[in-house]
Parts: structure tokens; sequence; C-alpha cells
């Protein structure tokens, strides 16, 4: 185990550090089927006792520039397979706690010319 790693658990937090959120609505779906069109949301909540929780979207480990929403409504205008997770970050007094939501996979599926599978 890296140095780093052992010192960051025994590290008491200190009075005004931010609390790690907590999930109050997660991901729940580990695998979400659709078709090409279709509406699919996501989303997440989470709490705080103190602090201001904020999100963060990612598709496959890359964030998703401007999904900053507890909700994120996924494009499904291509065929095609993706992982989706949620960041929430409590920010207080300039410092940041982040907690990771569970995974779900969304598969869009195509539709013929006549509209069936």
């Amino acid at each position: 185990m890296k140095r780093q790693t052992v010192l960051a658990k025994f590290v008491k937090p200190q009075p005004g550090d931010p609390e790690v959120p907590t999930f109050t609505t997660d991901l729940t779906k580990p695998t979400i089927d659709c078709y090409v069109g279709e509406n699919v949301t996501l989303e997440v909540a989470a709490s705080v006792k103190d602090g201001e929780v904020t999100y963060q979207w990612y598709k496959n480990g890359a964030q998703i520039p401007g999904a900053t929403n507890a909700s994120y409504t996924v494009d499904t205008s291509a065929a095609g397979e993706a992982k989706y997770v949620a960041v929430a970050i409590n920010t207080l007094n300039g410092k940041t706690k982040e907690k990771q939501s569970s995974t779900t996979v969304v598969k869009v599926a195509a539709k013929d010319n006549n509209g069936n599978v």
C-alpha cells in the first residue's frame, strides 16, 4: 500500500472540512435497454449536513461537459452502449469531498426502416 493511501485512512476530519455526500437516490438499474430515439433520463440525489452538493456526470469514464444536474438525459440518437455514473461533490470552506454513484449501462438498439427491432 502506498504511504499516502495509508495516511489518508487515518487522518481525522478537521472542523470545517466537508463531509462525503450520501446518495439518497442512486442509479438502481445496472442496465437500461432502449431503442434509438427513446427518452432515457438518469437521476440521482445526494445530501450533506453542511455544504453544497453539486453533480458531474461521466460517460465511459469521461466527463460530460455541462452535465452538472442531478438528472441527465442520455443521447439515444445512435445505437450503441455506454456506461454512466454521477459524482456528487460537497464543497465547504473551499474544500471538496466526492462520492461516485452506482454504474448504469445504457444499451441503445437500432430499428429497421419499418420501425421494427
